[in-house]
């Protein structure tokens, strides 16, 4: 009787153990089958096939000389494209100054030129103080999402102090565009 209750244990421990192994083997099977599946979608989720994915290399090498004038010229026609789509348009340009400043005795004004891409157009300031009267020109220039004006830097001897008021006008195209700022020049 003995032997047999031992018997008896061992075979139920042997068929738990079993079932163990074989749930584990299940759950893993089930487990790399998902994780790699969620692989192949993740790297390409155009192309299901893991066979071509595969066969990808990247290219890390230099850009070619035809490629960096490529990559140029795409910008270049992206910029003026942008600015051509304004051409025919009477909608106001959206100017702003960002800053205006006194630091020493040089004046900083910077703008900024929202909803427009474009490297070609002219910023006008006008700076006056009572019969006082500052005029400068600049260029517009294309940043990533917006343009601005390439800046002014007056000097303040060709200024004087006071009050003075800022009038920055841009024309790009057919489109203009004006804001106004007032500055204590020390």
């Amino acid at each position: 009787m003995k032997i047999k209750t031992n018997i008896i244990k061992k075979r139920k421990i042997l068929i738990v153990v079993i079932a163990i192994l074989v749930a584990a083997t299940i759950v893993y099977t089930v487990y790399a089958a998902v994780l790699k599946h969620n692989s192949t979608d993740s790297s390409n989720p155009t192309d299901t096939s893991s066979s071509s994915s595969s066969n990808k290399k990247v290219d890390s090498s230099p850009a070619t000389p035809q490629q960096v004038q490529a990559g140029n010229d795409t910008k270049l026609n992206t910029v003026n494209n942008s600015a051509q789509s304004g051409t025919g348009s009477s909608t106001p340009l959206s100017v702003s100054i960002t800053a205006a400043n006194q630091n020493g005795a040089t004046v900083s004004v910077r703008s900024l030129i929202d909803g427009i891409v474009s490297q070609s157009g002219t910023c006008t300031i006008t700076v006056t103080n009572g019969s006082k009267t500052y005029s400068n020109t600049a260029s517009v220039q294309a940043l990533a999402n917006s343009s601005t004006c390439q800046g002014f830097d007056i000097q303040t001897s060709q200024l004087g102090t006071g009050s003075w008021n800022i009038q920055l006008s841009v024309s790009i195209g057919t489109q203009t565009g004006s804001v106004a700022k007032s500055l204590a020049v020390q």
